[in-house]
């Protein structure tokens, strides 16, 4: 049967070709040269005895005979060309060769598509007889929205071609901020960056957790009150030629040194013990809770700060932000900023680190509990009734006036010696630091 396509009218014509005059064979079935129409197909017998087909090539010579079962008497690959598409000057190419396929050989055969200018008529296809088509122009290809070009040939570059809906143009960040980025606040594990954010901008947080420290009870042991205090007597005004001292540790008794001697006028300094008690403090134990910032924070740049298709200045970004971060994009800058004029106008501040001093102050101890006076008689009371002056308190110096070389001097000491503690109070805080502000869309 002959098949004959011309533009899109199809005929169907049956011819005897076992040796006719425009398809003739060799003894094994290849093609005798002669002149035939191309794209025309012929019935065939093939030397085995097979019926098959042949086809008229583009150089006017016939194709071998192929088995219409798919297989070649030979048992070898066939080269089942596909038929050649026409010229057609209308641009539909010329009619579709049935091209015989490849025999069911060790490899199929490679059909050749149709070469019409504009056309589209198709090949044959291997079995049923159809080549592939004969297309002129290429296909097109899809955008590749990654790479800044303009692949599919549309006049339009990533951000700005249709076919990229995750990608958006945003405004760019200005002079001496960083962003666009995605943000995420919240408490617990802040997620990773990804999805188009991948640079990590910004890690930490705001409003600190920080609870005063803990501190241990102060206390004080081994305090006591000394048994006895001190006289100076002299007779240099001001106590500076005081040589003579006693040690007193009652209430009356008479003083009688030989400073006091030959003179009646002399001078008396009251003193302490040379090491009165004293008390020792306990350690201080603080325990100081980590610090932590309540809210955490992580911002997340976009992977390449690029206009990629967009106009105006912008800049291009994903649409959807990774997930679990917040909707609007944000921008940021280090130190405490206002937000610039703009899209980006929500201000945060945020803190990178924490500076924590928090503690106890130490423990110490006041002074032990001992109370001390000095009272001066006259030398002839005797029973110490009527003191002439009482002092109450060490390194203080009066004049006296002894008596054939003697005063009275009564000494008082009280109080339980024990010591007051100090200390033991929460000191300190802790402070953000490495300030950095960001702005958000509203």
């Amino acid at each position: 049967m002959r098949t004959i396509v011309t533009g899109i009218a199809v005929a169907l014509v049956t011819l005897a070709c076992a040796c006719s005059d425009d398809g003739d064979q060799g003894d094994d079935g290849s093609a005798v040269e002669a002149e035939c129409a191309t794209g025309t197909s012929y019935s065939c017998q093939g030397p085995l005895g097979c019926s098959g087909r042949q086809f008229c090539r583009g150089d006017g010579t016939l194709s071998a005979c192929t088995c219409e079962d798919g297989s070649n008497d030979t048992g070898q690959p066939g080269d089942g060309s596909a038929g050649t598409g026409g010229d057609g000057d209308d641009g539909s190419g010329a009619p579709p060769g049935d091209g015989d396929s490849g025999g069911d050989g060790d490899d199929t055969g490679d059909g050749d598509a149709g070469d019409g200018d504009a056309g589209d008529g198709d090949g044959g296809d291997g079995d049923a007889g159809d080549g592939d088509a004969g297309d002129g122009d290429a296909s097109e290809a899809d955008e590749d929205c990654d790479n800044g070009e303009d692949d599919d040939g549309d006049g339009d570059v990533d951000c700005a071609d249709a076919d990229c809906g995750a990608l958006r143009c945003v405004e760019p960040a200005p002079d001496g901020w960083s962003g666009p980025l995605a943000l995420w606040a919240g408490s617990g594990t802040p997620p990773d960056c990804g999805d188009g954010f991948g640079e990590t901008l910004l890690t930490g947080g705001r409003n600190i957790g920080a609870p005063a420290a803990s501190c241990s009870t102060c206390t004080c042991d081994g305090s006591s009150c000394g048994s006895f205090v001190d006289v100076g007597t002299g007779t240099v005004a001001g106590c500076d030629g005081a040589s003579c001292s006693t040690s007193l540790n009652g209430s009356c008794a008479e003083l009688s040194t030989p400073c006091l001697m030959d003179t009646d006028t002399a001078y008396l300094e009251t003193r302490l013990p040379s090491e009165p008690a004293a008390c020792e403090a306990s350690a201080q134990d603080a325990d100081v809770a980590a610090a932590s910032f309540a809210e955490e924070v992580r911002g997340c740049g976009v992977d390449e700060v690029a206009a990629r298709g967009c106009e105006g200045g912008e800049v291009c970004a994903p649409a959807d932000e990774p997930d679990g971060f917040e909707a609007p994009l944000c921008i940021l800058t280090q130190g405490e900023e206002d937000c610039p004029d703009g899209p980006y106008s929500e201000r945060t501040l945020y803190f990178t680190g924490i500076d924590d001093d928090r503690g106890c102050s130490a423990c110490g101890c006041d002074a032990p509990d001992c109370n001390y006076s000095w009272s001066v008689y006259a030398s002839a009371d005797d029973l110490c009734e009527s003191p002439l002056i009482t002092l109450n308190a060490a390194e203080q110096c009066v004049q006296v006036s002894p008596t054939d070389g003697a005063i009275r001097v009564g000494v008082a000491i009280t109080g339980d010696g024990t010591c007051a503690p100090t200390g033991g109070q929460p000191t300190g805080e802790a402070i953000g630091t490495g300030a950095v502000t960001v702005c958000c869309e509203d």
